[in-house]
């Protein structure tokens, strides 16, 4: 894997992501060595095999992501000098069965003329992929957020970008320390998958739980942030986002 890039100056979040991020690097290992098992000629017959043994590796990695953070959140919060007792939430990962459903979404309609089968069925690999780091990152994401809810101690929550996040994910990093709920974290409620995460998918960020009022924006974010303040200077409503889209793209060729 190559080397991770630097997300935070606290050694916790740092090793937090990059553990969720050998995590990720391991599942999709695992799932290319399931792929065989379709064969594209046959896609509609052979993918509901390679979607089952999916849903089985998928729930495993879930389960292992949400102990990891579970472990990250209680490193913080010992770090941050908290003694009050506090018990985590039990969170549960998606079912097998709600994996199968969510991919049977994703992936949609498995017909195409047997002349694009091989490039039709390498998209539809792509995006189980995408899916499934989705579905395995959302359950450590939920342990740190389902905690946060429950534990009177914590003031609340900044997003963790990486350096070469969208421009969506940067603005919110930039945000800072304000985040008080899952809604004002742009999350929603459960839906019928389990979703809770408006996380996009093959997104980076994570969440880093505050228990003390110095939190200070990383350094790659105040920089973001500069050139956001700098490339919306004269725009106008609602064409913000846009404008610091454009500006990072060309900071970044």
């Amino acid at each position: 894997m190559p080397t991770p890039p630097q997300v935070s100056d606290n050694p916790e979040v740092q090793s937090h992501y990059v553990t969720q991020l050998a995590l990720s690097t391991a599942l999709l290992a695992a799932l290319r060595r399931l792929w065989p098992i379709v064969r594209p000629m046959d896609l509609a017959e052979t993918f509901p095999a390679y979607r089952d043994a999916t849903a089985a590796v998928v729930n495993k990695f879930s389960q292992a992501s949400i102990s990891l953070s579970g472990d990250y959140y209680e490193a913080l919060r010992d770090d941050a000098g908290v003694t009050d007792p506090f018990r985590l939430p039990t969170i549960d990962p998606l079912s097998d069965e709600q994996i199968r459903a969510y991919l049977d979404t994703v992936v949609g309609d498995l017909e195409s003329p047997a002349e694009f089968m091989d490039e039709f069925a390498a998209g539809i690999q792509q995006k189980v992929e995408a899916a499934t780091q989705k579905v395995v990152a959302d359950a450590g994401r939920s342990m740190v957020m389902g905690a946060l809810q429950m534990d009177k101690t914590a003031l609340g929550f900044a997003r963790v970008a990486h350096p070469d996040a969208c421009a969506f994910c940067l603005t919110l990093a930039m945000r800072g320390a304000v985040y008080k709920s899952r809604q004002t974290a742009g999350q929603i409620p459960p839906n019928t998958l389990g979703q809770v995460n408006r996380y996009h998918d093959n997104c980076g960020c994570g969440v880093q739980p505050l228990f003390v009022g110095d939190y200070e924006l990383p350094d790659h974010v105040k920089a973001a942030q500069d050139l956001y303040n700098e490339a919306t200077a004269f725009t106008g409503p609602g064409e913000h986002v846009n404008a610091f889209r454009r500006a990072l793209a060309a900071s970044r060729r």
